[in-house]
């Protein structure tokens, strides 16, 4: 079995991706709506801070990745992720940086997240 799929194998959380729509407000402005695109089991990886500096010696400004099946019209600059969690809290919102298909075969995805509101990463096991 791939590492890859090992991985993908271990899909504990839950992430629902919106997608941005822009309504006119009638005064030659626009009103930002989110509307729900997908909801997801995923794997998310927290990045330490080296693999952050690493991130930024490239431009690239991260602090999580996320690992789940492939979501159609998934795309950085349109769409948002929201961590789902058990506890009622504000939610994690994350900025969707770049959304990668693994292998060139539309089954994973690889989308890098940099967080926005919320908690520092994923949920912990409660003790």
């Amino acid at each position: 079995m791939s590492r890859l799929r090992q991985t993908i194998g271990r899909l504990r959380y839950r992430i629902s991706y919106q997608i941005q729509q822009k309504i006119s407000d009638g005064t030659g402005g626009f009103v930002v709506n989110w509307q729900s695109l997908a909801e997801t089991d995923c794997n998310i990886e927290t990045l330490s801070l080296s693999q952050r500096m690493r991130y930024q010696a490239l431009q690239v400004d991260i602090t999580d990745i996320v690992t789940h099946r492939t979501v159609d019209n998934l795309e950085a600059g349109t769409c948002r992720a929201l961590l789902i969690t058990d506890t009622p809290s504000e939610p994690v919102v994350y900025e969707i940086t770049t959304v990668e298909d693994i292998g060139n075969r539309k089954e994973f995805q690889k989308v890098m997240l940099l967080k926005i509101t919320g908690k520092q990463g994923p949920p912990t096991a409660a003790a």
